[in-house]
């Protein structure tokens, strides 16, 4: 019996820029937190090489408890997790804000030393849907290009 390899399909002229998202930034609106508050977000997956090898270069802990098999090592992971993501969000993924204010109701100007203590600060919960808001690369895709531009995608 021979098998034939399948030929390879024609990849034409195709255009996905649009679908990039390093170095896109895409907002987090944080109502929660005060009205009109805003952080400005990269995101937190492979496309963000610089968080993406700060958080493999931490995870050392992580991988230590799951193979001491130790009880409520899933708690400890993700606590473990949060707090490193704590540490790298200010560095690597918050690179803007608007409407943070101090509690005498100044505007907070962003630095990553102000956000460091924001972040810190956050409760586990809001911090936990940022985190998710970051990882989600649909949040980073820019609209689309018009359809006669995508008129050779098919």
């Amino acid at each position: 019996m021979t098998i034939e390899a399948t030929p390879p399909v024609a990849t034409g002229s195709f255009n996905f820029d649009h679908l990039q998202i390093e170095g896109k930034t895409a907002r987090f609106d944080m109502p929660m937190v005060c009205p009109g508050a805003y952080l400005d977000v990269l995101t937190a997956a492979e496309a963000n090489a610089a968080y993406h090898e700060a958080s493999a270069a931490l995870s050392g802990a992580r991988v230590r408890n799951i193979a001491t098999g130790q009880a409520q090592a899933d708690r400890r992971n993700a606590d473990l997790d949060r707090n490193e993501d704590r540490e790298l969000y200010p560095l690597h993924v918050v690179v803007g804000w608007g409407g943070i204010k101090h509690t005498d109701g100044a505007p907070v100007p962003w630095s990553v030393a102000e956000c460091a203590k924001f972040i810190a600060a956050l409760p586990d919960w809001i911090f936990d849907r940022l985190r998710l808001f970051a990882m989600r690369p649909e949040r980073f895709v820019t609209t689309p290009p018009p359809a006669e531009e995508l008129a050779g995608n098919s």
